[in-house]
């Protein structure tokens, strides 16, 4: 079942674009490697676009990490893969370099997390790209910025997660820096790329030349985490620390009850005092009044 978001349709003609999901048409080559990039053209996918796996021998990493990896079907492989076409090319060989770059010219967009260097040496490379195909989208990800020293320093989740504030924010609440649980860095640069291609289709759109859009993972994590966690040193001069105390608290966590554990969430000031009223504590009405005390 094909659960891509639909788009209105304009042509009274065709009965059928209104069910039709809305990147439906879009052309898309990934070259990519373990969970970022394959996360971004699985996002691609379940819009409706057609997506190109293109893999060197013997198959992306990603085929052969945790539960099922010893059979090539791990567990990532099997979620970040579904609905993609597959295709094996040695990129570095000059045999396959043809298909590669029909490939190329036959897409919209590619996508990719390979190095700069490894771009360079597979034809990848922004110039070669748009000789090749002057109206596609390139966009790339990695660590570091691709125009900076440090953009052909390979980095994993763990590592932007360590370089762009996340893991420290941790020591605000825990005493102690801490990765999170999900692979927070590569999915959220994920779905950075997905947005950096739609916006770069339109700027295509009304230009008609292709565009280079790059993801620097670190940049991109840390203005992720900022947001809230720049706390009082938003301003100048600081009115506080970093972090924001509301997620910090020790008491922001789902609390025990006798059947089990509950969430409770009284943002606004309505939603207190109702809450107040729901268990019978009228008395805790003026406590923590306003929102910025809770």
């Amino acid at each position: 079942m094909n659960s891509a978001p639909s788009q209105p349709s304009s042509d009274k003609t065709d009965p059928s674009a209104s069910t039709r999901p809305v990147l439906d048409g879009l052309k898309v080559l990934e070259l990519g490697t373990v969970i970022m990039a394959p996360y971004a053209g699985k996002i691609l996918t379940d819009l409706g676009a057609t997506v190109i796996k293109a893999e060197q021998p013997g198959g992306d990493i990603g085929r052969r990490i945790g539960l099922g990896g010893v059979s090539g079907d791990s567990v990532l492989s099997m979620n970040l893969n579904a609905s993609k076409h597959s295709i094996e090319i040695d990129a570095g060989s000059k045999a396959d370099r043809p298909v590669l770059e029909h490939l190329i010219g036959w897409s919209d967009v590619i996508i990719t997390n390979l190095l700069p260097r490894r771009r360079r040496r597979y034809g990848l490379d922004w110039e070669n790209v748009r000789r090749l195909n002057p109206r596609t989208v390139l966009c790339t990800a990695q660590g570091f910025s691709s125009h900076s020293d440090l953009g052909d320093r390979p980095a994993y989740d763990d590592i932007i997660q360590a370089g762009s504030g996340v893991a420290d924010t941790y020591s605000l609440r825990d005493g102690r820096p801490s990765y999170s649980p999900y692979v927070v860095a590569d999915k959220v640069c994920g779905m950075t790329m997905v947005q950096a291609v739609l916006a770069a289709l339109f700027k295509t759109q009304a230009s008609g030349k292709g565009t280079w859009v790059d993801v620097p993972m670190v940049e991109t994590m840390a203005a992720f985490t900022l947001v809230e966690h720049l706390g009082g040193q938003t301003y100048s001069p600081p009115r506080g620390d970093v972090g924001w105390s509301r997620v910090l608290s020790p008491e922001h966590r789902p609390h025990q009850a006798l059947d089990g554990f509950m969430c409770v969430m009284p943002y606004t000031d309505k939603n207190w005092a109702d809450f107040c009223t729901i268990i019978d504590r009228p008395d805790y009405l003026d406590h923590l009044v306003g929102s910025p005390s809770r």
